[in-house]
């Protein structure tokens, strides 16, 4: 069946904040996920100092409270988090942190989501939102999908998820044993019966020549490659 996806949370397309919160606000997400929309599409980029943060654009000058501010002009690959939670938007708010926004979606309830996207060329991200993913697995439950235009970062962005994954697996069933040998694991325990979340799906997004129509084909790859 169809779902709705909320793009870039539930904001306004004209980047005005008086009638509803900007994109990629934590209050975007927020606002979709309690009135019933569970699906919500993010984009995602990497500071200097390796923190995952929301952005769509290469810089934050068309969001910024200041567009002149010498930061909003920066890359955010070229910011530190303390600069950019400095970085105050026309909203009032912050740009968020990922695992702020998975945090709201997993204290809403199961049906609150991310569909993240790594824009083409952030290959760099495919690591940190792995081990990311690998450090919350309760947050990674709220990842429905990770999608790219880029092929090269999907395969390595799966590379990463299956070995993540599957070490996370591997050191549950590690600990299990020790437990038991030990006498202190009971059947009981939820260490006993650990749930490994689902990985999320990889969607690859790409057109061939220009369409009459604006679409988008969504291709999931985390078959056999």
């Amino acid at each position: 069946c169809n779902r709705l996806v909320a793009h870039r949370g539930f904001h306004s397309i004209k980047d005005r904040s008086d009638r509803r919160p900007l994109e990629n606000s934590l209050s975007a997400y927020e606002a979709a996920w309690t009135a019933g929309v569970g699906l919500c599409e993010c984009d995602v980029a990497l500071t200097k100092d390796e923190k995952i943060v929301l952005a769509h654009d290469e810089d934050f000058s068309r969001l910024a409270l200041n567009s002149s501010h010498v930061n909003a002009k920066r890359l955010v690959r070229d910011l530190t988090m303390k600069e950019i939670i400095a970085l105050t938007f026309k909203s009032g708010t912050r740009p968020p942190l990922l695992i702020d926004v998975l945090r709201s979606a997993c204290a809403i309830g199961g049906h609150a989501k991310l569909i993240i996207e790594i824009k083409a060329g952030n290959t760099e991200m495919t690591a940190a939102l792995a081990r990311m993913l690998k450090r919350h697995p309760d947050l990674a439950a709220h990842v429905e999908a990770i999608m790219s235009f880029d092929l090269w970062a999907m395969h390595k962005l799966k590379m990463e998820l299956e070995e993540n994954f599957h070490s996370h697996h591997h050191d549950s069933n590690s600990s299990i044993e020790e437990e038991k040998k030990s006498g202190d694991c009971k059947e009981s325990d939820s260490l006993y019966n650990p749930s490994t979340p689902p990985m999320p799906k990889l969607l690859l997004l790409t057109v061939a020549d220009q369409p009459k129509r604006s679409y988008e084909l969504w291709l999931n790859i985390t078959g056999d490659l």
